[in-house]
């Protein structure tokens, strides 16, 4: 078996330093590499969200300038109407159940009976039921 020299133990733990050298700035370089890659995507990612909002934005644009929508906002908040037209008001009918009614009604006449009270038995009712 040959044994090391001085020399050659010398210029092996060289090398050995230098590879342990080179793999560690190896792995920072592609740790930096990986940060800068995820960063580009996260703006990928907001960029393409941003698209979508402006898409959605125009079109909500291109809408309220459509002069349908002013028509229909003249008519609703105006009150215009074209030559021809009829005006249509539908009321809506109540949709509360009869049981719903009576509950309502049993509030409405407990809340004017604590009305009717004098204050110091409002608060007394307040504080005490």
């Amino acid at each position: 078996m040959r044994f090391l020299t001085e020399k050659n133990k010398y210029i092996l733990l060289i090398q050995l330093g230098l590879a342990i050298y080179l793999l560690f700035t190896l792995l920072v370089s592609e740790f930096k590499n990986y940060k800068v890659q995820r960063y580009i995507d996260d703006f990928d990612l907001r960029n393409q969200k941003i698209a979508a909002e402006n898409v959605l934005l125009n079109n909500d644009l291109s809408y309220f300038n459509s002069p349908e929508y002013q028509e229909k906002i003249a008519k609703q908040n105006l009150g215009l109407v074209n030559a021809g037209e009829k005006v249509l008001v539908i009321q809506v009918e109540d949709s509360l159940s009869e049981s719903q009614r009576y509950k309502n009604s049993l509030k409405n006449s407990e809340i004017k009976r604590i009305n009717a009270l004098p204050n110091h038995k409002k608060w007394w009712y307040y504080l005490f039921s």
